[in-house]
């Protein structure tokens, strides 16, 4: 019997009176009707109970609708929790069909059903698998991507209910109904939705009117569709009841009261969880009740043992404020013992003196007396003997009494040699305590605090082990010896205490004047003739730690520093040390204020031949510029003005007591200029891991669905730039006003949720306050994500104010990497950085600002170009290798000398350093994208031409890779036979062996550089392997370069031997990198892989179709002349065909190319002196 659905409104049918008593009518029998097991599928019970789904109401009609159909295929296109689907599979059970169903959904949300991880799939599969997993499978992909899985004109039955934009069901439901037999059913859910931004009825009241068609407006309402040329007979009755209101009631009713079942048996066992959930988290309260009673009780305890403890450290304060007066003392009794000491020892040298003269006295006295007697002996021997005794009596009572007196003198020393030792005990006990070490580190910042760090020499401060810096008067290094003869210098023992080496004046802080405190003569004398160290290592101190200034200017430079060859030391100012300002030939401070530390940092440096350098990367130089209607932050981040001119004077005097500035643009070094003789350039810029963060954050946008909405971002960092917003707020307001679909995107503080930019502030945006959306802050590393999420980055700046006109462009280049349209403001920075209209847009009126977003607004596919094209440009403009050979070029100069001469003449013939152009990059189609949304390092880069013959071995060649994670570009480049099919089947294929994939045709033939530029702009790696379409990989080609590359990581590119085979075996390849080969022809073949940076450095592949083959030949010079060198891997990793079709032959060598090409090359590159002139044809 087929299951056909019977008009109940007897009149309306037809059906006469009488018969129609006997069909419908309450007879013996009636109530066995509800028996027939056609209505079997209408009263079955769902399995799939307990989960939240709008379409429990709707699942008697999709049980009738299986058994009725009978379908020999079912897909359903966004599952979910999987209720319709479970609907559907148990219909096939009960009904005993052979059907196979297929469940299709990315199951990670939308913005309609919303967001969820992974939890939801995983319960569903293990729901589904036991139950259905003989005939049902769940596909995690895109729908389009699961369109190529379903041969045309197979599918029975399609359930279509994903994303519910108008746009998104027209394209869910034309893209599949190729796929549709002619007999098919398609469901549509959601027809009754209007709120929000549905457009499933929309959709439905277009369809429904070209096909015979039914709607269940219950349930969120559910479309029939029967679009096909041979509509089921069983659903014939259905799809005429548009004709009988009151019978479209009532079958409606009908279904709704039966659905209404499941819906409240949901909603009793949703309600059944949340009791359950309700008494768990009770029964979790109370825990936590007693949990909070019993801490209570233990922090009751824990004060009274706090009050103790305070009570102890109380008493052991006392204690140790004795023990430091004790020790006080201790030192002054020392002093006075020293000083006794000393004392004694000049008592014993005049006694000692007083001796010698005594005795040399009685000496000339015993010989005058001898005289005296040998003249007068015949005299009086009588006197002379009693001359003698007298002369013996007398010395004997002096030697006694000088004797006497000593020992006196020796026993009280060693008494006070006693006592002192009895001290050193006491202090030694007390500095071995847990009290005095735990107490270390306090000592040490009070140390430095109060100058102790600032140091001519090194002590250690036993018996801590914490070195100390201390600067010792003169007196300190007398010998003993010389005491006597220096009355009036300070007793021997005592220390001179640590202070800074220059008096820190306070004078200059209370002046708003932009003249710096004068560096002491002897200083400037030292200067000039001081031999300086010859610099090997740097340290780069941060005088800001933990701010995103300090990654800018820190560590991305002292990356680059390294990249150039130099020894480097990254440290916040808090940790400088003795050992690493030794270890230091320049020391790079960046922002740091003048104080003792920072003082005695510098004459250390200076002592020992290192110089020092100042980098600043904000006009903070000049303490009459800390004004409020210069800088608005010191309103907004209150901050009074006299607070900012002090911190601008010590800023300024660190800067002019340093030898050498660092800053970020032109407009800083001017003033900057004014202060100090010699100030060196160096901008900001991005560091590798910015560079694929940023990138995979362009990544992953491409691979989600919009909301169509236009979003104007602004990523200011602090609160100081509400002058900057209000040159713009009237502009914003008039374009949020005309174009309903744009938000305004700032950032607040995440933890006070206050804004950045204050909008009160701006009357005319505050109509729009709904349109702003706010993004809270997030750590720099984050910021590329966030960055990514714009249309359009804002820059404003306010024109003629000396700190705006001196920003960087950091806007610029990170916006450039995010994938983002920069509009700013025409300062000189950006007016430098940014072509106007190609890699942004500058606007200096509101009214410019206005017209500018306006256009961008209307025109993604501009601001996609204008995005590109400044990724292009930033790539070596404010990359980590430019910045790597600034440095280099810097450091050879400071260092001086022939090199340092050879360096300021690289300076000057390089001037500003610029890549050669930017890329010239053909427009081009996407024909196949498919992204894991893993990380590669290199990618495949294949260009193909009608090369249908030969491509399918280049491509297995990649397909053999040895590294695991690898991305592929292939640009077809206008083929006309049949390459592009056999892309398309071998893209499908192999899909899953890469990370990225990505068929592209140019939209016309634009010749071989043209379609490299392509691959390249399209690669998201930082290496690029460029392949011919008829040439091979060997399997370890990838690995083996990488390899050579990680050995060398400056290079720009790395190529390797390379075999020729077809008609020749010769060898290519085998001569080592040298630029001055280059000069007399190409040695080095296309088959290199090069960096993405280089290749915009040197402004791509030369596109020009009359001068076509020698497009890698001039890649190679350019790089030459940026100064960048490649590296030769002694490996056969490639394999080069030799064939007449071969573009060599076809193209490159014929007569009036090879004259056109090789005019260009020369013109292009007027140091080469080519040798082969003439066409050489590979045979």
């Amino acid at each position: 019997m087929q299951n056909q659905i019977a008009s109940p409104d007897r009149a309306a049918s037809g059906i006469p009176e009488h018969k129609a008593a006997a069909s419908y009518g309450p007879g013996p029998n009636a109530i066995l009707r509800l028996l027939d097991p056609a209505l079997d599928s209408v009263f079955s019970r769902p399995t799939r109970l307990g989960v939240d789904s709008a379409w429990y109401g709707h699942l008697p009609f999709a049980a009738w609708t299986v058994s009725a159909l009978r379908p020999a295929l079912l897909v359903e296109l966004g599952t979910h929790a999987g209720v319709s689907y479970s609907g559907f599979c148990e219909a096939v059970i009960a009904s005993g069909l052979p059907t196979r169903c297929f469940a299709v959904d990315g199951w990670t949300g939308d913005e309609h059903a919303g967001f969820y991880d992974d939890s939801v799939l995983t319960d569903l599969r293990a729901f589904h698998d036991t139950r259905y997993g003989t005939f049902s499978r769940l596909l995690q992909m895109r729908f389009d991507e699961a369109l190529s899985l379903f041969a045309d004109g197979s599918i029975d039955l399609l359930h279509i209910d994903g994303r519910h934009h108008f746009e998104d069901v027209a394209h869910d439901y034309r893209s599949w109904l190729p796929k549709l037999s002619p007999r098919a059913i398609v469901l549509f859910h959601d027809t009754n939705v209007r709120e929000r931004d549905f457009g499933v009825w929309r959709f439905w009241a277009e369809v429904s009117t070209s096909s015979p068609s039914f709607e269940f407006l219950h349930g969120h309402g559910l479309g029939v569709l029967a679009p096909g040329s041979a509509p089921p007979a069983a659903f014939d009755a259905l799809f005429g009841l548009d004709a009988n209101p009151a019978a479209t009631a009532r079958l409606r009713d009908r279904f709704a009261l039966l659905g209404e079942r499941w819906e409240v048996e949901f909603q009793r066992t949703a309600e059944t969880r949340d009791r359950q959930a309700l008494v768990a988290r009770a029964e979790v309260a109370a825990a936590l009740d007693s949990e909070l009673g019993r801490l209570r009780a233990d922090m009751a305890k824990q004060a009274s043992d706090a009050d103790e403890g305070r009570w102890s450290l109380h008493t052991l304060q006392a204690q140790h404020d004795r023990l430091r007066d004790d020790l006080a003392r201790s030192k002054a009794d020392r002093h006075q013992l020293a000083l006794q000491a000393a004392k004694l020892e000049q008592t014993a040298l005049a006694a000692d003196r007083e001796r010698i003269w005594n005795a040399e006295m009685l000496e000339t006295a015993l010989r005058d007396a001898a005289a005296a007697q040998q003249a007068e002996r015949d005299a009086g021997l009588v006197r002379q003997d009693a001359f003698e005794r007298l002369a013996e009596a007398e010395s004997a009572a002096r030697s006694d009494t000088w004797g006497q007196e000593r020992a006196r003198l020796q026993r009280e020393l060693d008494a006070r040699e006693l006592e002192v030792a009895a001290l050193r005990a006491d202090l030694a006990v007390m500095q071995a305590s847990s009290s005095w070490r735990l107490t270390r580190p306090g000592r040490i910042v009070v140390a430095l605090l109060r100058g102790a760090a600032d140091a001519r020499s090194i002590q250690a401060s036993a018996p801590d082990g914490y070195p100390i810096i201390t600067r010792h008067d003169a007196a300190t290094d007398l010998k003993p010896d010389a005491v006597a003869d220096a009355p009036d210098q300070p007793d021997i023992g005592t220390t001179a205490q640590p202070e800074p080496i220059l008096p820190v004046s306070t004078e200059a802080h209370s002046t708003g004047a932009d003249v710096s405190p004068p560096v002491p003569a002897e200083d400037a004398a030292d200067t000039w003739h001081r031999p300086w160290r010859p610099i090997r290592r740097v340290l780069f101190v941060a005088g800001e730690p933990g701010t995103p200034g300090s990654v800018y200017r820190t560590r991305r430079n002292a990356a680059a520093c390294a990249a150039a060859g130099y020894e480097t030391e990254t440290v916040d100012i808090f940790d400088v040390n003795p050992d690493n300002l030794a270890a230091a030939d320049l020391v790079v401070l960046w922002r740091s204020v003048y104080s003792g530390h920072v003082q005695s940092m510098i004459q250390l440096a200076h002592d020992a031949g290192t110089r020092i350098a100042f980098d600043v990367d904000d006009l903070i130089v000049k303490p009459s510029l800390a004004v409020i209607e210069i800088i608005d932050g010191i309103r907004t981040t209150f901050v009074t003005e006299a607070e900012g001119r002090s911190y601008f004077q010590g800023m300024q005097r660190t800067l002019t007591s340093c030898d050498v500035c660092l800053t970020t643009t032109e407009e800083l070094a001017l003033p900057i200029g004014e202060l100090h003789p010699i100030v060196h350039v160096l901008p900001n810029i991005f560091d590798d891991t910015t560079a694929l963060a940023s990138r995979y954050a362009v990544r992953l946008r491409a691979e989600q669905a919009g909301d169509g909405r236009v979003r104007l971002g602004y990523a200011g960092g602090t609160r100081t730039h509400q002058k900057d917003m209000a040159a713009i707020a009237g502009a914003l307001a008039r374009v949020l006003q005309q174009r309903p679909d744009t938000l305004l995107v700032l950032f607040r503080d995440g933890s006070s949720g206050e804004g950045l930019v204050l909008i009160e502030e701006f009357p005319d945006l505050m109509p729009f306050a709904d349109r702003v959306e706010w993004r809270d802050m997030v750590p720099l590393a984050d910021l590329p994500a966030e960055l990514a999420r714009f249309d359009i980055s804002l820059c404003p700046l306010e024109l003629g104010n000396p700190f705006c006109e001196a920003k960087s462009e950091l806007k610029y280049f990170e916006s450039a990497l995010a994938g983002v349209c920069l509009v700013a403001s025409p300062t000189g920075p950006f007016q430098r950085a940014v072509q106007d209209g190609i890699t942004g847009f500058l606007a200096a009126t509101p009214d410019e600002w206005e017209q500018v977003l306006l256009r961008l607004i209307d025109d993604p596919e501009r601001r996609a170009r204008t995005a590109r094209a400044a990724y292009h440009h930033v790539l070596w403009q404010f990359g980590p290798r430019r910045q790597m050979e600034l440095w280099s070029q810097l450091l050879d100069g400071l260092n001086g000398g022939v090199a340092g001469a050879r360096a300021s003449e690289l300076a000057l013939y390089r001037g500003e350093y610029r890549a050669r152009a930017l890329p010239e990059v053909p427009d081009s189609d996407t024909l196949y994208s498919y992204d894991a949304l893993g990380e590669a390092r290199v990618t495949v880069g294949l260009t193909s031409y009608n090369y249908e013959a030969h491509i399918g071995e280049a491509l297995d060649s990649v397909l053999a890779q040895t590294i695991d994670a690898i991305d592929m570009v292939v640009v077809d480049d206008g083929s006309s036979d049949g390459s592009v099919a056999l892309l398309l089947d071998w893209a499908e294929r192999h899909r899953m062996r890469f990370n990225r994939l990505l068929i592209l045709r140019t939209r016309v033939n634009a010749g071989l550089g043209g379609a490299r530029n392509v691959v390249f702009d399209q690669a998201e790696t930082p290496w690029i392997m460029v392949l011919d379409s008829d040439n091979r990989l060997a399997p370890e080609a990838c690995a083996r370069l990488l390899q050579a590359l990680d050995a060398e990581p400056a290079a720009a590119f790395a190529y390797p031997r390379i075999r020729q085979f077809g008609t020749s075996e010769t060898l290519m390849g085998d001569a080592e990198f040298d630029p001055s080969h280059l000069a007399s022809g190409n040695y080095i073949d296309a088959m290199a892989m090069v960096a993405k940076w280089a290749w915009a450095a040197a402004g791509g592949y030369y596109v020009r179709r009359d001068a076509m083959g020698w497009e890698d030949f001039s890649l190679w010079c350019r790089l030459v002349e940026l100064g960048q060198f490649g590296v030769a891997v002694p490996d056969e990793l490639a394999d080069y065909r030799v064939h007449a079709g071969s573009m060599v032959n076809a193209i490159t060598e014929q007569d009036d190319n090879k004259r056109l090409m090789v005019d260009f090359v020369e013109d292009r590159h007027p140091w080469l002196r080519l040798r082969m002139r003439a066409t050489r044809k590979r045979r």
